[in-house]
């Protein structure tokens, strides 16, 4: 199953490695410049929707409305 609140550290983008951590196994060199895009996506959709209340950058991956027939993000 998924892991509750995994998204947050992508958000703030506190990707604590140097320290003991729940998520020390998930945190490598070999992923960092990944997770990085990531945080910066993630800043950007939630800039976008506080100033504007659509969370779409330009030039990003579109989030669609909300429906009762889909309802999910996935981060590419």
């Amino acid at each position: 199953g998924a892991l509750h609140s995994l998204d947050l550290p992508f958000l703030f983008g506190n990707f604590v490695a140097d320290r003991p951590s729940y998520m020390a196994f998930a945190w490598t060199k070999e992923n960092a410049a990944e997770r990085e895009v990531m945080h910066q996506q993630m800043v950007a959709a939630m800039k976008n929707f506080v100033a504007h209340g659509d969370p779409n950058p330009p030039g990003q991956t579109v989030w669609p409305k909300w429906s009762k027939d889909q309802n999910l993000k996935t981060w590419e």
